[in-house]
């Protein structure tokens, strides 16, 4: 699933600049967090919105490692020098990747991982995420 940022924006009123992301601002933040919840729950994979600053390299990361905080799968993209970037960025580190196999193939409910408590239950969907990023972008 995909939403159009800046078409929510225009429809609120709003426009962000290239140092801002659209999850700091309250409104839109609201309807994008219920877009997510709404769609990643029933199991949707969502995509971030396009960056409209499209030659601002470093502000266009910022703004999909903030997508990626959020859980989203991708970034919609408007210019070709976004694409190599973006798939490097997305690809999967080693470690989440062990880590997240190793969630999901436990026989146990609740263990120890990496210094850090696993809960197999809280966590599969995510670490099912993890395995299916991997399987697009790769493992670095």
């Amino acid at each position: 699933m995909r939403f159009g940022l800046e078409d929510m924006l225009r429809q609120l009123g709003m426009r962000r600049g290239c140092d801002e992301s659209v999850f700091d601002f309250s409104a839109s933040s609201c309807v994008i967090g219920n877009f997510i919840a709404t769609f990643k729950s029933v199991g949707f994979g969502v995509s971030g919105g396009v960056y409209p600053c499209y030659r601002d390299r470093e502000g266009f990361l910022k703004d999909a490692r903030r997508d990626m905080k959020e859980g989203l799968f991708s970034k919609t993209i408007i210019h070709p020098s976004h694409i190599t970037p973006l798939n490097e960025l997305y690809k999967v580190t080693q470690e989440a990747y062990d880590e997240a196999l190793k969630i999901i193939n436990s026989d146990k409910n609740i263990f120890a991982l990496n210094e850090k408590m696993a809960e197999k239950a809280t966590m599969i969907s995510h670490s099912q995420e993890i395995v299916t990023r991997a399987e697009v972008y790769g493992v670095v």
